[in-house]
């Protein structure tokens, strides 16, 4: 079951997305989620594993703003996103090859005959699976989701419906 959101669903609480910057959902999520909303952001919504100091940063920047829930975010619109899918245009980036591992690593997904927007949105799914799985392994911020003391989401901005859809973190 999917949750979509489609207005204000601010809970006074403090949330942290994680985005691509070249999507600019900024915005967008402010209107959904409220004006109580940080962000973290990298090319293609790829977030590399953190190092054991930036994990300390990064926990007292939670700690600090109250931080309940993080949403690790990907938009069907983004241009790394559709740069892994389509290898039309490429900017060489590490997102972009990142991306595009996660495809070869997924046999099903390459093999698919399924449209470029239904590629795109599975590939947001394994993007979002594989941050999570970082963030699980991260100092400090693991323990916290493991304890339930944050909250960790996966969120798909659809373009074309201009709205988040909650996909479950395994």
């Amino acid at each position: 079951m999917y949750t979509k959101y489609k207005s204000e669903t601010c809970t006074g609480e403090a949330s942290l997305f994680l985005i691509c910057p070249d999507c600019q959902l900024e915005q967008k999520i402010r209107e959904t989620f409220g004006n109580n909303s940080y962000f973290l952001t990298a090319l293609g919504a790829v977030f590399e594993r953190c190092d054991y100091e930036y994990a300390e940063e990064l926990n007292q920047f939670i700690m600090a703003e109250n931080i309940h829930s993080i949403y690790i975010v990907n938009d069907t619109g983004c241009t790394f996103m559709q740069n892994a899918i389509c290898r039309e245009h490429n900017y060489h980036t590490r997102a972009e090859a990142i991306l595009k591992l996660l495809l070869r690593r997924n046999k099903s997904l390459q093999e698919s005959a399924c449209s470029e927007a239904e590629k795109t949105g599975r590939l947001a799914r394994l993007n979002i699976q594989r941050q999570s799985i970082a963030l699980m392994d991260t100092a400090f911020i693991g323990n916290k989701i493991q304890d339930r003391d944050i909250e960790l989401h996966g969120l798909i901005f659809d373009r074309q419906l201009m709205q988040f859809e909650e996909v479950p973190i395994l």
